[in-house]
């Protein structure tokens, strides 16, 4: 009988255009095989079937914040591993056995490998990236959202801005 085969779902994603004419940033993501995902379930849908909304609700969001933190740079994610905010718990909800319940003891998690090119094509950064927000449901970013997938955006954007933007800056840029 054969293993699963390491499902790669490229998804490229091309963001909104920044003001100008200049090339805007772009963001590509790909899974490994979601199946294998720690908790990649949202709302009673299977891990293959949430990929393609998890995507959606990602490429929205990374077209209001990329430019932002790439500037004329473009990034590749491969999420080798996700484990969303929370915990579906069924025997809670006999009628709706899919609600996920968001609790401090459940943060996000999320492995992935990262490739950063800069503007002429060449690798700028790249590496292995594992990502836990214990603090997820505290502080400026807690709030009841039912928007969907909100904390671990939430915790991109802060990886975004603390460990992206630092290798777009060029010298003398001051912008950010």
């Amino acid at each position: 009988m054969m293993k699963y085969l390491l499902t790669v779902l490229a998804l490229s994603l091309s963001l909104a255009a920044l003001a100008n004419d200049d090339a805007s940033p772009s963001v590509t993501l790909a899974y490994g095989d979601v199946e294998t995902f720690r908790d990649f379930e949202y709302a009673g849908r299977s891990e293959k079937k949430t990929a393609p909304t998890f995507t959606r609700e990602l490429t929205q969001f990374f077209s209001r914040v990329a430019p932002r933190y790439l500037s004329d740079h473009t990034l590749e994610i491969t999420f080798t591993d996700i484990d969303l905010a929370g915990e579906i718990q069924p025997w809670r909800s006999f009628s709706n056995p899919d609600i996920r319940f968001v609790k401090s003891i459940y943060p996000p998690r999320a492995e992935f490998s990262y490739v950063l090119r800069g503007p002429d094509g060449e690798i700028a950064a790249q590496g292995d990236t594992k990502l836990v927000d214990l603090a997820f449901n505290f502080g400026v970013h807690a709030r009841a959202s039912s928007e969907p997938f909100y904390y671990e955006q939430e915790m991109l954007r802060e990886w975004l801005r603390e460990d992206i933007s630092p290798l777009v800056k060029t010298p003398g840029d001051s912008s950010q």
